[in-house]
């Protein structure tokens, strides 16, 4: 059996938190869509800085894990501020969540003109 290998990786210090696993992709999104909309969590107030990367499998039975060799899955790639939820009676915090899905736009955006990936 093969496990998915899942880490968050933060865009501001530009790296990647100890590695999860997880039976399947629905697993992983539901875990980290938990995270995202914890009000404790680092992640729930600058979800633009986060996404959650499927980077490998796991196989339990040799104990070998498959890295893949392209980061940048878009299904694999589960952006925090796709799954942040807003809170419904604070206006500032609704404009605030629209602004971080603004600036992920923008991110992305940058990221293909940087990787020379316009198709997306």
């Amino acid at each position: 059996m093969k496990l998915l290998v899942y880490s968050v990786f933060d865009r501001v210090r530009y790296s990647y938190s100890p590695l999860q696993l997880f039976e399947n992709e629905d697993a992983a999104r539901r875990a980290f869509t938990d995270l995202v909309n914890d009000p404790q969590s680092i992640i729930a107030k600058s979800p633009v800085d986060f996404v959650f990367d499927c980077i490998g499998q796991f196989d339990v039975t040799t104990g070998e894990i498959e890295q893949h060799e392209d980061l940048d899955f878009s299904a694999e790639r589960i952006k925090a501020v796709d799954v942040w939820k807003e809170p419904k009676d604070d206006k500032i915090t609704i404009l605030m969540n629209k602004i971080r899905r603004l600036e992920s736009q923008l991110v992305s955006i940058q990221d293909q003109l940087d990787g020379g990936n316009l198709d997306e």
